[in-house]
């Protein structure tokens, strides 16, 4: 027992795998024995072969077969689209036009429209029902439909077509289905082209309206500023005008009561120096008066001493009457100066009687008259009273009146009142007319669609001849080679079974 277990705790013994490349003599495959198997069971390669080949041609002659329709378009011309260029609002090209057509002809919106006229549902679901999911039939649809522009590789230039193609078993309907799906394509980028511009020209009319009514409102504005602006000016001139005639007029009162004062002040001066004149002039008559009483005083007592009652003259006027006097000696006695007492006292008493007597000398004294009118008219200066009664100075002021009809224009602005009066600025504002036509303009245009092409048809669709599923041909060289493929592995695997069915008899 215990050897045996011994024996079974040895490690077991692990054999070198051979070298590399080294295989034993009966695992070697040969060529030659390949070629026999094949050619032993040829039977089984050649019947499946057959049934290959057979089933391959039977599918290609079955087949459903599948055409292609195409549409082709080219970019539109600059005449195309020149109802589309409006100045002032947008500058459409080919390629943004192009581009819009490409978008529409590989959208859903134009497919789904075709689909829905032409009733494609029965066709592409014949058996549908409640359960059928429309969606997936539609797509399926979209699926056939393929979009397709031309490669362009570098250093070449290629014409910048559109192909919308088709493929299905109907020839006829699909020709039909592309060229009314490139219509509806063309017709939709149109629409949206146009409603596109109809748009912009609806938010240039808007942004022209607004910019008017914004030049309307800024001219209104600034013609209230300028009233604004005119009324102060006017107000700060009237005021200064203002201003200006009440110093005049109080430089004209002052100048006024200056000129009384001082005519009053000259004739006051002159008054004193005329009365001083006067009192000069009456005391110097007084003075020269009681001289006069004195000399013929004296002269009177003299002529009492001399008993002398009547003027010598007198006498001698009388001695020359009645006695004949020599005219000389006559006329010597009288060109003689006369002494006082000569004259009789008499008469000289009857002088100093007449001179004593005598209240007043103003009646002898020379001047004294002139003197007291010149006093009397100092006493009442008209001009000073002119002066003095004036109610207003204006009249005498240079100045004042050219003030006050420039105060008086000021009180009434025309320009102030043109302004106030303005009912409606569009003529003042410069460019208002200008945008006022360009919304007429843009109002009045009107585009014909037919006037448009937004892609231009280089060829139409046409009911397709050549299907181009199924390639029979091919179908029949890839059932061959599938089936000689196929026969290779059936005559290997019918020797491999006949191969182990000898194995246990041979045992």
């Amino acid at each position: 027992m215990d050897g045996e277990k011994a024996e079974n705790n040895q490690p077991p013994v692990v054999s070198n795998p051979p070298p590399y490349a080294y295989y034993p003599a009966e695992d070697e495959i040969s060529l030659a024995d390949l070629w026999g198997v094949l050619v032993k069971r040829r039977k089984v390669l050649l019947a499946v072969t057959a049934v290959a080949t057979t089933g391959a041609v039977l599918y290609a002659l079955l087949a459903t077969p599948v055409y292609r329709a195409e549409v082709v378009f080219l970019p539109p011309t600059a005449n195309d689209i020149q109802a589309l260029n409006i100045e002032g609002v947008n500058n459409i090209n080919i390629n943004s036009v192009y581009n819009v057509f490409e978008l529409n002809l590989s959208s859903r919106p134009p497919r789904q429209t075709i689909y829905d006229q032409m009733n494609l549902l029965d066709l592409f679901a014949q058996d549908n029902d409640q359960d059928t999911d429309l969606g997936l039939i539609f797509d399926d649809f979209n699926q056939s439909l393929s979009v397709t522009t031309p490669k362009v590789k570098k250093g070449e230039t290629a014409i910048p077509t559109i192909t919308i193609a088709m493929e299905w078993e109907d020839p006829v309907l699909i020709a039909e289905i592309v060229n009314r799906i490139a219509n509806e394509a063309e017709r939709a980028t149109k629409t949206e082209v146009l409603l596109d511009i109809q748009a912009k020209v609806s938010a240039r009319v808007i942004d022209l309206n607004q910019e008017i009514k914004r030049l309307r409102n800024i001219t209104k504005k600034r013609r209230q500023d300028e009233i604004e602006r005119l009324e102060t000016a006017d107000a700060l001139e009237r005021k200064t005008i203002g201003d200006k005639i009440s110093s005049l007029q109080g430089k004209a009162l002052g100048e006024r009561l200056a000129d009384i004062s001082r005519m009053e002040e000259a004739d006051r001066i002159e008054r004193e120096r005329v009365e001083e004149k006067i009192r000069t002039l009456r005391n110097s008559a007084k003075e020269k008066r009681l001289d006069r009483i004195s000399t013929l005083k004296e002269a009177s007592g003299i002529a009492h001493s001399l008993d002398i009652m009547d003027p010598i003259r007198y006498k001698l006027k009388k001695i020359s009457d009645s006695i004949a006097i020599e005219s000389q000696i006559l006329t010597g006695i009288s060109n003689t100066a006369p002494q006082l007492y000569t004259r009789g006292y008499e008469a000289l008493d009857a002088e100093i009687t007449s001179l004593s007597s005598r209240k007043i000398d103003d009646p002898f004294i020379k001047d004294l008259r002139g003197l007291q009118d010149r006093l009397q008219l100092l006493e009442y200066n008209e001009k000073i009273a002119a002066l003095k009664v004036r109610n207003s100075d204006d009249p005498f002021i240079p100045e004042l009146r050219g003030l006050e009809e420039k105060l008086k224009l000021l009180e009434h602005n025309r320009k102030v009142e043109q302004l106030k009066s303005r009912k409606n600025d569009d003529p003042f504002i410069a460019s208002l007319r200008d945008k006022e036509n360009q919304v007429v303009r843009l109002e009045s245009i009107h585009i014909d669609p037919a006037t448009v092409k937004t892609a231009r048809l280089d060829q139409a669709a046409y009911a397709p001849e050549e299907r181009i599923k199924p390639n029979r041909k091919l179908i029949v060289v890839l059932g061959i080679m599938l089936g000689l493929m196929l026969g290779v592995f059936a005559a290997f695997f019918a020797n491999f079974l006949e191969n182990q069915q000898e194995q246990p008899a041979a045992v």
